[in-house]
């Protein structure tokens, strides 16, 4: 019983077959790109990046920014509730830890929990997470939406008169 013979039946047909040749060298790092004729094609153009901006907001994965956990403390915390930083957080740096300073950072003027997400790149979940987390320690104060108003009729109707005048 030769190697050969050990493989599975449908390993065997391409184990026969050689080696199209070395493959081309892929750059390190996120690949924008496909492979046409043992060649590589960017998909970007030349200035299609930019150095200012970061190509990944995190190394971390989101695991770890929350500690492994996906529901926040506060699981009624909207994602278009606003946030605001309160008092001076870095008069204690050791009640704020390192995944928490971009966000209070973010929010020194009032911005939604979506807003965040977007600003500093994360997923959603996380940035609830992590505002939610802030928000028991007092470091952001969290301004909520009034409910009642979207079922206010004359509220409906004027928001509806507002968007027939900008049109």
């Amino acid at each position: 019983m030769g190697p050969s013979d050990r493989l599975r039946p449908y390993m065997r047909g391409a184990a026969a077959e050689p080696a199209p040749g070395p493959l081309p060298a892929v750059p390190a790092g996120p690949f924008h790109g496909h492979i046409v004729d043992g060649e590589i094609v960017s998909d970007l153009s030349g200035d299609a990046l930019d150095d200012d901006e970061p190509t990944d907001a995190s190394p971390l994965r989101p695991y770890q920014l929350t500690g492994g956990r996906t529901v926040p403390v506060d699981p009624t915390l909207a994602i278009e509730a606003q946030v605001v930083a309160v008092g001076d957080v870095w008069a204690t740096p050791q009640m704020v830890r390192y995944e928490h300073r971009d966000v209070v950072s973010a929010a020194r003027a009032p911005v939604s929990v979506a807003e965040l997400g977007a600003l500093l790149r994360l997923h959603l979940q996380v940035v609830r997470v992590l505002v939610a987390d802030l928000a028991a320690a007092g470091h952001l104060r969290v301004l909520r939406p009034q409910h009642s108003i979207a079922k206010d009729p004359a509220m409906i109707e004027r928001v509806i008169r507002g968007l027939s005048a900008i049109s």
